[in-house]
């Protein structure tokens, strides 16, 4: 999703709609940055330097720390120990849930506001992007499959 959001101008990028979580490019920190927590949260290490909003990435870097993160987070759900609990104080109350539940969250949250992208862009006017993750698992199947499956996926 964020390599498509490159190619879109930046007035794009500053586009909200009603009912979502902000403009595009603040609800693609906020995805990035929320994923490097889960992850905090699961080892008790920041998988990168904590992100600034005085400092915001470009695209491009948000993109890198993207792919970083999404592929610890699935080194953790092959590895994680189910018995595992991440802890953190939210509002002075304790809070505690396993690992699995973590994880959950994190597929929940980053599709609940990749959904919130896609309506802000299709409200704003944008064409509609190739922005499916089934249909990108599709396009790295048949790009990686023999010619004979090829044939088949159109």
């Amino acid at each position: 999703m964020i390599e498509a959001c490159e190619q879109l101008e930046p007035e794009r990028l500053k586009a909200s709609a009603p009912g979502t979580f902000g403009q595009v490019y603040n609800t693609l920190v906020h995805i990035v940055a929320a994923e490097e927590w889960y992850i905090l949260l699961l080892t008790g290490r920041r998988p990168a330097e904590r992100m600034w909003s005085d400092v915001p990435p470009s695209l491009r870097e948000l993109r890198a720390r993207a792919q970083r993160t999404g592929e610890r987070l699935l080194e953790l759900a092959l590895t994680l120990n189910p018995a595992q609990r991440a802890h953190w104080k939210e509002q002075d109350e304790d809070v505690s849930v396993s690992g699995g539940q973590l994880l959950t969250q994190a597929i929940y949250h980053a599709t609940e506001h990749r959904t919130h992208v896609k309506t802000i862009l299709s409200q704003n006017g944008t064409e509609h992007m190739h922005l499916s993750e089934w249909a990108h698992l599709i396009d790295e199947a048949v790009s990686a499959a023999p010619r004979a499956f090829q044939l088949y996926a159109d």
